[in-house]
């Protein structure tokens, strides 16, 4: 039994020795799988961290861009409400002003926009009553006074072909960009858009 023995012996000997050698090589190739996993899991890692900084930094970005949006926005709002007011302020004015110059700055618009028709001259509400006596007389017209009620200050003339608006109101309506802009450049506020 000696020789069976000896047998089994080289055979468990070589069995162990097959086993050792596959574990020893299952052990290389785990290690290099675990390598690889571990190198592709870093340049993932890294690609994400990458795809992470990228992102904030267009947050980033992109949030300063929309303060500096929002400020501009504010900033230019106030500069509207700034103009706005003192175009309210400038029609005020321009209301009470004094009646002299008031009718003789009128007169010149009246009289520029004249048509070659006979026409009457329709008359704010509160400019009627202050009309002087005198007004448009040196054209030798014969004009016929309205009250308004749809207006207030200014005038209005009304011919069979055409109504020429020139109340205050539409005055400031009509010129409102070129006041605002020449509000704006006196105020140095920058350009009004």
């Amino acid at each position: 039994m000696d020789a069976l023995q000896n047998i089994i012996k080289s055979i468990e000997k070589d069995t162990n020795e097959k086993i050792n050698a596959l574990k020893e090589k299952n052990d290389i190739e785990c290690q290099k799988i675990i390598s690889d996993a571990e190198a592709i899991a870093k340049k993932e890692y890294e690609k994400n961290e990458e795809n992470i900084t990228r992102k904030k930094e267009q947050i980033i970005s992109q949030t300063e861009t929309a303060n500096v949006i929002f400020k501009n926005k504010s900033i230019l709002e106030k500069k509207h409400k700034l103009i706005d007011k003192i175009l309210n302020m400038s029609m005020t004015y321009f209301c009470n002003m004094d009646s002299e110059k008031y009718f003789i700055f009128f007169g010149k618009l009246i009289n520029k926009n004249l048509p070659n028709e006979k026409f009457k001259l329709v008359v704010g509400s509160e400019d009627f009553s202050r009309i002087p006596n005198d007004f448009l007389n040196d054209n030798n017209l014969e004009i016929e006074y309205e009250k308004s009620d749809a207006f207030s200050h200014g005038f209005q003339i009304v011919s069979s072909k055409s109504i020429i608006d020139l109340s205050i109101k539409s005055i400031f309506a009509d010129n409102k960009d070129l006041l605002r802009s020449i509000a704006s450049n006196a105020l140095n506020l920058g350009e009004i858009k």
